[in-house]
């Protein structure tokens, strides 16, 4: 695999930085899903950071991602074909969620969570916004 848009004292400092312990299966994880774009499912990450002839395990992708969903590094996403999907895009943002395809986009949103004036008194933690329909491709494939 080739992660040449970040080097690994950038991906070592973002995982210090989220206070999780770097180790070479963890950078190389970090490395696909800052620069794979998308929303993969465990799976496709499994698929993607181990080649055949390693010695990772599903299980240790399974708990690498739950460290970095618990730390703050991925968002997971439910998409309608029962799979968990995870985004690696931190910055405030909507998805759409395609029930034809099942792909998912990210959307920009402007949410303002501490402006809702009927949550006065709430903490917000973070918000999920995802619009569901059908994309342009699925919609012109059903002409």
């Amino acid at each position: 695999m080739d992660y040449k848009d970040y080097s690994k004292e950038e991906l070592t400092t973002v995982l210090q930085e989220h206070g999780i312990q770097p180790t070479a299966l963890r950078l190389e994880l970090l490395a696909y899903l800052l620069c794979a774009g998308g929303h993969p499912t465990r799976e496709e990450i499994h698929a993607a950071v181990c080649q055949p002839e390693s010695k990772c395990s599903l299980a240790s992708i399974y708990n690498i991602i739950n460290l970095f969903a618990e730390k703050g590094l991925l968002v997971s996403i439910r998409s309608g074909d029962n799979f968990v999907r995870y985004d690696a895009t931190l910055a405030p943002h909507g998805h759409f969620h395609c029930s034809k395809c099942n792909e998912i986009w990210n959307v920009p949103v402007n949410l303002d969570l501490e402006r809702l004036s009927q949550l006065q008194g709430f903490r917000c933690d973070s918000s999920e916004i995802v619009i569901h329909g059908v994309c342009p491709e699925c919609q012109k494939n059903s002409l």
